[in-house]
């Protein structure tokens, strides 16, 4: 069963006048994919179904809204695709073969559902206000994410933010990381994509369980380049709090420095993480040396905990109390070879315990016993031509993929690293995707060798929409979504029709085709 709301979009669901909405992208007011929940579609008799937000490897999120609390929500499904296929009445079923670690993995995101759903209104998470199991799937129910991506906002500030402006925030999502690490949860994906810069609070999104944030693991793995910690590229790599910490080094590295960090792959073959404070000297020594420290590659070199960086980005931290906890810090060494994801973490209740046992043992969720090392056999036993020569690295064929997809794509990153984008117009292209690369695919690579891309911008003529009678903001926001570049300064009509704030003109006509690359449009309106 379908449904739409009257005078609400129905990709959105934002309020509307007329046939056009002006809230959402118009990439985004089409049909949902076939294997996706179809917009309109009603679940549990109570939210209806809008467009996708983002769908990846673990899960699904639409816009949706509440019938009965009559407000625009985000509805979070989970649907690996790997493992399940979508059924006729919009439910889930395993793929053969895979029900167990479907079943596994589904366990896990409800139980991340169900901890979000019970935190405080003042900690720095957006909120899961329900937890719905339907269909043989869960889907968590999410306030609407409100303000910018920290990324998105950064670009508006010119790309970085002063340490005395960002302290208070960035120290407040400290206490929160620190309070769900310490309960077991371990977000793995901190990211300026994944946090939320909501009325001067950063706000953190995005959880996942440990498969869709490991590499080579059940799923495709999410992994977000600059800011994943190195034990991430592999299941063999002992994660707990110190993955967090990485990640939010790396993001107090951008927001101070406006740099993207380097990629652990980049500093491994030379590249260097240079300290936040050769960018700008108005950054604090110690929040700089906190930083690096942070970042460190060895996970017994970086703090063990969001406390410890919180007590190091203190100007006086003589002067503070914080507690450290040691106990979950891998051993002098190196990492040893654990798994243990949020089931394990928050304990599994009485009722279900030997299949919930049996299931995370089959799949790798639940840490079994620490293997014995084999014996190193003594070098008198080795024969002296016993190393092995590498296998070359190719260039793999990355024409035609999406560029930000491509930069979430754990196993590639865990090989290969990227220089800096060219981009250009391309009629045959989608934008975002790539037209070219350098070296060819199937080419050697040498050792450190980066890949060159080029990025399609999408077509260089589009058609100039009619934006007259529109709220001039709203009418910069629709350019910025067709790609058009305009005038920030306005022009400014005489007449008592023209109410200054809304276009009364444009420079280009409305249905004329213009090039996004040559031309500018000049907005008018009239005189205050």
């Amino acid at each position: 069963m379908k449904h739409t709301i009257h005078g609400r979009c129905p990709y959105c669901f934002y309020p509307q006048s007329g046939e056009a909405c002006t809230h959402c992208r118009p990439d985004s007011r089409r049909p949902n994919p076939a294997d996706l929940l179809p917009n309109g579609y009603i679940l549990d008799q109570r939210y209806i179904v809008g467009h996708v937000l983002h769908s990846n490897s673990e899960a699904t999120l639409y816009a949706a809204f509440d019938r009965v609390a009559g407000r625009v929500l985000s509805l979070r499904e989970y649907y690996p695709k790997v493992l399940s296929v979508r059924r006729p009445d919009g439910g889930l079923s395993a793929r053969p073969g895979k029900e167990v670690p479907f079943k596994a993995l589904r366990m896990d995101f409800e139980e991340v559902c169900r901890y979000l759903s019970r935190q405080r209104a003042d900690r720095c998470i957006i909120p899961c206000l329900d937890v719905l199991s339907w269909g043989d799937t869960v889907y968590g129910v999410f306030t609407e994410k409100e303000g910018q991506t920290l990324e998105d906002y950064l670009l508006t500030r010119g790309g970085r933010l002063a340490w005395t402006e960002v302290k208070k925030p960035f120290l407040q999502l400290l206490n929160t990381v620190s309070a769900f690490n310490r309960e077991g949860i371990i977000h793995r994906g901190i990211s300026p994509v994944t946090l939320h810069y909501v009325d001067g609070r950063l706000m953190l999104a995005g959880f996942g369980t440990s498969a869709f944030r490991t590499g080579h693991s059940e799923l495709e793995a999410e992994l977000f380049y600059g800011y994943a910690a190195p034990e991430q590229y592999t299941p063999r790599g002992w994660q707990g709090a110190w993955t967090d910490v990485y990640a939010l080094g790396a993001v107090l590295y951008h927001i101070l420095s406006g740099q993207r960090p380097v990629d652990y792959h980049g500093r491994l073959t030379g590249e260097t993480l240079i300290p936040p404070e050769d960018f700008d000297p108005t950054i604090p020594h110690h929040v700089s040396e906190a930083i690096l420290k942070a970042m460190a590659l060895e996970v017994e070199a970086r703090f063990n905990s969001a406390d410890g960086l919180y007590s190091a980005l203190l100007e006086d931290a003589d002067g503070h109390t914080a507690v450290f906890d040691a106990s979950g810090m891998p051993p002098a060494g190196g990492a040893k070879k654990r798994r243990g994801g949020v089931l394990s973490a928050l304990g599994l209740g009485a009722i279900g315990l030997g299949l919930t046992a049996f299931l995370l043992l089959r799949t790798g969720w639940l840490p079994g016993p620490t293997p014995t090392p084999d014996p190193q056999p003594s070098s008198e036993s080795q024969p002296a031509s016993s190393e092995s020569v590498p296998e070359p690295l190719m260039t793999p064929e990355l024409v035609g993929r999406d560029f930000e997809a491509l930069l979430r794509d754990g196993e590639f990153i865990a090989y290969y690293a990227l220089s800096d984008p060219a981009r250009e117009f391309s009629d045959t292209v989608e934008q975002g995707r790539i037209i070219s690369q350098y070296p060819e695919a199937g080419r050697e690579l040498a050792e450190g060798q980066k890949i060159h891309v080029t990025i399609s911008l999408g077509p260089e003529y589009t058609t100039m929409p009619n934006l007259i009678g529109w709220r001039v903001e709203e009418a910069k926001r629709e350019l910025n979504v067709w790609g058009i570049p305009y005038h920030e300064d306005l022009l400014e009509i005489v007449g008592e029709e023209y109410t200054y704030g809304i276009v009364a003109k444009l420079s280009i006509e409305p249905g004329t085709e213009l090039s996004r690359k040559t031309q500018k449009v000049y907005i008018y309106t009239g005189r205050p």
